[in-house]
Formats: structure tokens, sequence, C-alpha cells
């Protein structure tokens, strides 16, 4: 067995995403994955919305008191909370489109440092920490791809945009080089819509209102922000059925 280094010192470059991105395609679609899928959770999105948005997240997102804090007031704007309210009254809508998504083998918890590389062998990547392991609509592994390192403060969310230019087509070649034929503007809506259900209705620090500690400072607070608005616009600039 080949010697494994640490993972990657973050923030991870560019040139790891895209890689990143095409072998989770590849992993979503290959064929003799498949079997493993169900030795994970199914119905992911559904648990999920039935789980940690209906009993954490939504009604603390309706609570005056998380948006007067003081973390939250000076990077949640008037104008994101009620984007984001907007989203959340949406979800109904949004999970039944999804119910439709064509699903694949997921990690599950794909952030970058969950990625390392065998010695001497910087073009490949080994996965780590499988205890999120399921089958999940294409492209759910991309959410925590992207946006792992904006939770933790070590990547601004200006690069997002570059980062899903980049790791959307790549994925998606992964997904075609398996033999899975579905097209990119369909994987596009799908990853809009997994990015703001795991990530954008629930960007404002909802633990801090449980006596929790913060994700970090007002700075990173400032960037979950930002990530965010760049979430609910990628959602609007793709087209539901």
């Amino acid at each position: 067995m080949a010697a494994v280094d640490r993972p990657r010192p973050t923030p991870v470059g560019v040139d790891t995403f895209e890689r990143a991105a095409y072998l989770l395609g590849r992993l979503a679609a290959s064929p003799a994955v498949r079997p493993l899928r169900t030795l994970g959770s199914t119905d992911v999105v559904r648990n999920y919305d039935r789980g940690r948005l209906e009993h954490q997240v939504l009604p603390v997102l309706h609570s005056e008191d998380l948006w007067a804090h003081p973390l939250v007031a000076p990077a949640f704007d008037p104008t994101l909370r009620t984007r984001i309210l907007a989203a959340a009254d949406a979800l109904p809508r949004l999970l039944e489109e999804l119910d439709g998504s064509p699903l694949g083998s997921a990690h599950g918890d794909a952030c970058p440092r969950n990625l390392l590389t065998p010695s001497g062998d910087r073009d490949t990547l080994v996965l780590i920490d499988f205890g999120f392991w399921c089958e999940a609509p294409l492209s759910f592994d991309l959410t925590q791809l992207m946006v792992g390192e904006i939770q933790t403060g070590e990547r601004p969310a200006s690069e997002l945009a570059h980062l899903d230019a980049v790791c959307l087509p790549a994925y998606h070649r992964g997904l075609i080089d398996e033999g899975c034929d579905v097209s990119l503007d369909a994987l596009r809506r799908t990853h809009a819509l997994l990015m703001l259900l795991f990530y954008g209705v629930s960007a404002a620090p909802i633990e801090v209102l449980f006596g929790l500690a913060a994700p970090g400072p007002a700075a990173v607070v400032r960037e979950r922000a930002r990530a965010a608005s760049f979430v609910l616009d990628l959602v609007d600039s793709t087209r539901g059925p």
C-alpha cells in the first residue's frame, strides 16, 4: 500500500479542485461502485430536510434574535435576509424538483481536508472519512468541495464563481467518462439546488442562538454571507421545470 501524505495544506489550488471534481463525477457514476451506494444513507435530501432543516434551521431563520445578533446583523443585510427567507419558503417546491434528479454515489463530505495524496503522486487523490457515504443526486459532492474552506474561513467567497466555472464542467466530464448521459444544464440546476439546500439557507451561524461557539470571527461570517449570495444568484440563474 502506498504511503499517503497528510491532507493538502489549505487553501488548495484550483487545479486540485478541478481534479477532485472530475474524480468525484467518476465516483458518482461508476458502475463498479454502484452496488455499494446503499451501504450508506439513502433519500439523503428528504432526510436532511426532515431533520436539520425542519427542526433546527428553519425555525431559527424566522427568529428576530438571529438577524439582530451582533455577528449576523452586519454581514446579512435586510436584502440578503429577505432572499434567504424567500428561498426557505420555496423549499417544498424545490424539494419536489430534486425528487426527480438522477442519483449517484457520493462521499458525502468531500471537503478539501478529506482529500489526501499518495507520496510522490500529486495527480492521485485519496478520499478519507466515509462516515457520510450516501446515494444522492448527481453533483451532491460539489457543495462541500466548493464551500468547505469558506465555512472555516480559509478561502474567500469571491473565489466561488471561478471554482464553480471549473468544478461543474469537470464533474460533468467525470460522469460522461463513466457512461452517464446527463446534460450540463440539468446538472447545473441540480447543483444549484443542492448548494442552496445544504449551504445557502443555513449560511447564517444559527448555532450562536443555542449558546454554541460561532464558526469564527466577524470576517468568517461575512464570507459566509457572501457565499450565500452567490448560491442564491446561482439558483436564480438556472431554470426549473
